[in-house]
């Protein structure tokens, strides 16, 4: 069963630590990140911790499943209707578990997927398994809105 406490992962493409004030600051000057200095308060921050695996879709599968995706080897299918034919953008393997489907069901946690990365909605992906539910910020590259 959950322990009581919240568990929320942030994760964005293309921040710099140092843009958010929690980190420090850049060399052109103060950078303003009220709400997130805030979070960061009641939150454990990570200093050190690094992608296992570039860009976007592939460091998020690692996250969500724990396995290494570089060297970029299984689980990479070329299925129909997915668009990107890209080394380690292939869907999270079904013989992985999410973290989602480890926190909910007998973990007790609810859990939900925000995202704007809409390659993490196409059924084939799997990226969204394990949710209970999930949101798609729409208008981000080619999406018209």
């Amino acid at each position: 069963m959950a322990t009581g406490k919240n568990i929320v992962m942030v994760v964005f493409d293309s921040l710099r630590k140092d843009c958010v004030g929690t980190y420090g600051q850049p060399p052109w000057g103060k950078v303003q990140t009220p709400n997130l200095d805030i979070l960061a308060t009641e939150s454990m921050v990570f200093t050190r911790a690094y992608a296992e695996a570039l860009p976007t879709l592939p460091a998020r599968r690692a996250m969500y499943t724990g396995h290494n995706v570089y060297p970029f080897h299984g689980g990479d299918f070329r299925l129909r209707g997915d668009s990107v034919r890209l080394p380690g953008w292939g869907p999270i393997p079904e013989d992985q578990d999410t973290l989602a489907e480890l926190l909910g069901g007998e973990g007790g946690y609810r859990t939900a997927l925000i995202s704007d990365v809409y390659h993490m909605f196409k059924p084939s992906k799997n990226y969204s398994r394990g949710f209970d539910q999930w949101t798609f910020l729409r208008g981000q590259e080619r999406d018209p809105e």
